[in-house]
């Protein structure tokens, strides 16, 4: 429980129980996902609007985005992971001899 806790409060509480999962996941941590959806959080409006209601909402926001939050379509990484991902792969074909 705390684990799930720690990660729903890292992602400003707005991780719903499958992306908690699949963080602790990343992190190593072994858990059932009925356990992560049995502690699941409600992700009311106002938590997420907080995150706009920051001294700088912009850079907040895109921070987090690309640094934090975990996004399906590409695996479940963060976009800046995917990122470092895609150029050390055109670098090692670079540097791989045809």
């Amino acid at each position: 429980m705390p684990h799930i806790q720690r990660v729903w409060h890292a992602n400003m509480q707005v991780y719903g129980a499958d992306k908690v999962w699949k963080q602790l996941n990343r992190e190593g941590i072994a858990i059932a996902r009925c356990t992560v959806s049995d502690a699941r959080a409600p992700c009311p409006l106002d938590q997420v609007n907080r995150v706009f209601r920051a001294d700088h909402p912009n850079q907040l926001w895109v921070s987090c985005f690309n640094h934090h939050r975990l996004l399906e379509p590409i695996g479940y990484i963060p976009p800046a992971e995917a990122e470092a991902n895609y150029y050390r792969q055109l670098a090692n074909q670079a540097a791989t001899p045809a």
